[in-house]
């Protein structure tokens, strides 16, 4: 995010520093709204976050390079972004009733090779296609988790 705020939207140090403080603060507000809904829809929610998290990427794909706009994206961006840990959180750990030790345990794991796929294939996409279109990997990733979600939901019913 820092190196986009550089390349792509010309943001000083300062400049970034802001934003990031910005994103992680509204990202608070974003977390409760996340819980408040995953408890009464987990599904509805956790699909209507991975279309706002589409929306988002494509809002800085076409205006990262806008110093005025970014500050909303970022707020907004913010604000999906938080939500999303406490989702796949719940997502994950609501998958069984027993043996919460190893849903946690698994959950951990998942969240670390994530880490670890996301800079890999962000890494190589930078070096391949440049930092302004870092956002496809994004948006490629969760029109994957989005397909699988959607999948899943038909396998229960």
């Amino acid at each position: 995010m820092a190196d986009f705020l550089k390349n792509v939207s010309l943001m000083n140090g300062r400049q970034i520093s802001m934003m990031l403080f910005l994103f992680g603060t509204v990202g608070i507000f974003g977390n409760k709204m996340a819980g408040n809904y995953m408890s009464r829809f987990p599904f509805e929610t956790t699909f209507i976050f991975l279309i706002l998290l589409i929306g988002i990427h494509l809002l800085i794909y076409y205006y990262g390079g806008f110093f005025i706009p970014m500050i909303g994206i970022i707020c907004f961006w913010g604000l999906i972004h938080s939500g999303g840990f406490l989702i796949s959180n719940i997502n994950v750990t609501s998958s069984t009733s027993g043996s919460p030790e190893l849903i946690n345990s698994v959950f951990t794991s998942c969240g670390n090779f994530a880490v670890t796929a996301g800079t890999l294939l962000g890494g190589f996409w930078i070096s391949h296609y440049g930092i302004k279109n870092i956002v496809w990997s994004s948006v490629i990733c969760i029109t994957g988790a989005l397909l699988i979600l959607i999948l899943k939901k038909k396998l229960i019913e």
